[in-house]
């Protein structure tokens, strides 16, 4: 489990903010600022430009009626022409940042993000949310989401702070909840490594989501998306404070 250093040990010039009273440092420019440090980490301009031609792709079969596969063909190769020439930035990026933005905000409208400031200047957050999945008996998963050091801040472990710091708001507010965190950074990586969390794949992940979602999905959907994940590198770590206090 991580150390989380008292705050005596915290430098002078460091403080971390968390609740309606971090609304203040992320301001509209901030988060959008964020957004794009956010943006970049997760997702690969080639990567996102090739999902979303498949997906086109394969909608633009399934709309069509009658010769499906040149019809779709012809609309396909049209797209790609267009799209090969602007890879960065894509239609689809552009899609993933607004989602990225949308999610970031309803986390601070929401009181569930914390900063760390040096010197007063926002340095990195990361927020908290409670629909990481759900134990079998019944006990919420949190996960810290939307974590991100500014380019400007890095290679001072705020990362590593950050994380410590949600760590113990959940331990605090919600004692004995397993904790998750799901990325491809791999600082963050590290950081999970670090402090021995379980670390699996997609499938390790889906297992801890709600059967509802599950269940909507066959097997050649979850091996698609296990294949996705390796591919661009996600994974998922999982910290259960009851298996540690049982060891």
């Amino acid at each position: 489990m991580f150390e989380v250093a008292p705050s005596k040990e915290i430098p002078a010039n460091l403080r971390f903010v968390s609740g309606a009273e971090a609304q203040q440092y992320l301001d509209a420019q901030r988060i959008d600022q964020v957004t794009d440090v956010l943006t970049e980490a997760n997702f690969s301009p080639p990567d996102i430009v090739a999902k979303g031609i498949r997906m086109q792709l394969r909608e633009m079969i399934e709309r069509t009626s009658v010769d499906p596969f040149m019809e779709s063909w012809k609309r396909f190769a049209d797209r790609y022409r267009r799209a090969k020439y602007r890879l960065y930035p894509s239609p689809t990026k552009a899609k993933q940042r607004e989602h990225v933005h949308k999610t970031l905000s309803e986390h601070v409208q929401k009181d569930e993000t914390t900063v760390l400031l040096e010197d007063g200047k926002l340095a990195a957050t990361a927020s908290i949310a409670d629909d990481g999945g759900q134990m079998p008996d019944g006990r919420i998963i949190y996960e810290i989401v939307r974590v991100v050091t500014l380019p400007e801040f890095r290679r001072k472990h705020y990362g590593e702070m950050i994380i410590q710091e949600a760590v113990r708001q959940i331990q605090e507010q919600h004692p004995g909840n397993p904790i998750l965190v799901h990325t491809r950074g791999e600082a963050i990586k590290k950081i999970c490594r670090k402090a021995g969390w379980k670390e699996g794949g997609y499938k390790e992940w889906l297992a801890l989501q709600p059967s509802k979602d599950k269940d909507k999905m066959s097997a050649s959907d979850i091996e698609r998306a296990t294949k996705g994940w390796e591919k661009n590198g996600w994974r998922v770590f999982f910290f259960d404070p009851q298996e540690s206090v049982e060891k």
